[in-house]
C-alpha cells in the first residue's frame, strides 16, 4: 500500500543492482586519482605511466556509458572529460573540474567534492588566484572525512 517499505525481495534486488554499480563508481574514481601524477620522492614518480592519453579516453568512454545509467558516475566522468581536454584546452578543463565538484556536492559526496577541487588545483598554474583555495577546500573535506593519503596529496600540492 501506500507508504509501505519495498518487501525483502524487492529491496534485496534493488542492492544486489545498486552494488556493482557503486563497485564500478569506486574502480572509475581509483582510475581518476592515478591520473595525478605521483608524489615526489616515491619509487611510482620514477616510474614511466601508461599513454596517458589513451587512458584518459579510454576512462572517459567506460565513464559516459555508466553515467547515463548511474549519475553517481557523474562528477567522475566530467573529470575525465577534463583530464581529456587538459592538453589542448586548460580553461575548458578547469571549468568541467568546477562542474564535477558542483555536481560531487550535489550529491552530497563531500570526498568526491573534494576529489574534483583536487584535480582543479593541480591543473591550475601555481599562481592562478583560485588554485589555493580549491586545495585547501580539498584538504578540508579529505581532513573531515578521514581520507588521509588525499589529504597528504593535497598538502602536497599546496607545497608545490
Amino acid at each position: 500500500g501506500d507508504g509501505e517499505d519495498p518487501s525483502p525481495g524487492v529491496a534485496e534486488a534493488v542492492r544486489l543492482l545498486a552494488a556493482p554499480a557503486f563497485d564500478l563508481v569506486v574502480e572509475f574514481e581509483s582510475l581518476l586519482d592515478a591520473l595525478l601524477p605521483a608524489p615526489r620522492g616515491t619509487a611510482a614518480a620514477t616510474t614511466a605511466p601508461p599513454d596517458r592519453r589513451e587512458l584518459v579516453r579510454a576512462l572517459r568512454k567506460r565513464l559516459a556509458a555508466h553515467s547515463r545509467v548511474f549519475p553517481v558516475t557523474g562528477p567522475a566522468h566530467r573529470m575525465a572529460r577534463a583530464h581529456e581536454s587538459l592538453p589542448g584546452s586548460p580553461g575548458r578543463a578547469a571549468e568541467l573540474f568546477r562542474k564535477a565538484a558542483a555536481e560531487a556536492d550535489g550529491q552530497g559526496r563531500r570526498l568526491m567534492g573534494g576529489v574534483a577541487r583536487l584535480h582543479l588545483g593541480w591543473a591550475l598554474p601555481p599562481a592562478h588566484e583560485e588554485r589555493r583555495p580549491a586545495l585547501e577546500e580539498a584538504r578540508r573535506r579529505f581532513a573531515e572525512v578521514g581520507a588521509g593519503v588525499h589529504e597528504r596529496r593535497a598538502t602536497a600540492e599546496l607545497d608545490r
